[in-house]
């Protein structure tokens, strides 16, 4: 999903930052939502879109990664 940037809306590549940058933070869907300057159900929308996850499945993704490396 990485490989065409442009496409995605700003605010959900800033919480993918955000989720990657401190995984082991506690990140609720509102907060990721409000960060992005969306709505939840708008926001979950373009996320799942964007990466084919939900913000949570995504964090989820990043956090088992971490713990395999």
């Amino acid at each position: 999903w990485r490989s065409d940037f442009k496409d995605i809306y700003p605010g959900i590549l800033e919480s993918i930052s955000m989720m990657e940058g401190a995984p082991e933070q506690h990140f609720s869907l509102e907060q990721l939502a409000r960060f992005s300057h969306m709505c939840v159900a708008s926001y979950t929308k373009k996320f799942r879109t964007a990466t084919g996850l939900s913000p949570m499945e995504y964090l989820l993704n990043v956090r088992l990664q971490q713990v395999r490396h």
